[in-house]
């Protein structure tokens, strides 16, 4: 399904960044608090180069990246396949896949986040303000930002309610 452009205003904007604030500042304590199993990515990567290919995997442009959709960017971009230390070859019954997804899928719901995958790389500390930037320099519109920033303030809700 198509996204559509919805235009925002400066007001939007600025909610937008809040909540991108919020969202992200969240998340960063979630991941201290949590402290799931350990994530070391195979190359250190910029935060910009991690939205860049967060891009690049997100094939569908939904600010989700699904099992499919990663078996299928990693058979035509082996380069992307060696950065996240996942078999370029992969299929989604292959196991060394699946460890490999999982090591990035935190939650284990079968999608990747760009909160995941900045985690996996070691950016959890990134800013709103730096986070925004990147997006923005990968040309995600405001509508993919609002369903990227809602996924992480979702995530850290639901977070926050289990480990109550």
């Amino acid at each position: 399904a198509a996204m559509t452009e919805v235009p925002f205003s400066a007001q939007h904007r600025t909610v937008l960044l809040c909540g991108i604030g919020i969202g992200i500042g969240a998340y960063v304590a979630w991941v201290n608090v949590v402290g799931k199993r350990e994530r070391r990515a195979p190359v250190e990567m910029s935060v910009q180069e991690v939205v860049d290919m967060f891009r690049v995997l997100d094939l569908n442009g939904d600010g989700f990246i699904t099992q499919a959709e990663m078996v299928k960017a990693l058979k035509s971009n082996p380069a992307i396949a060696k950065k996240l230390g996942m078999p370029e070859s992969a299929s989604l019954d292959d196991s060394s896949f699946q460890l490999a997804f999982g090591k990035v899928d935190e939650n284990g719901d079968k999608n990747i986040t760009i909160g995941e995958l900045l985690h996996f790389y070691g950016h959890s500390d990134v800013t709103a303000r730096d986070l925004l930037l990147a997006l923005r320099t990968a040309n995600y519109s405001d509508a993919l930002l609002s369903v990227i920033t809602s996924d992480i303030v979702r995530k850290v809700a639901e977070t926050l309610i289990k480990h109550k």
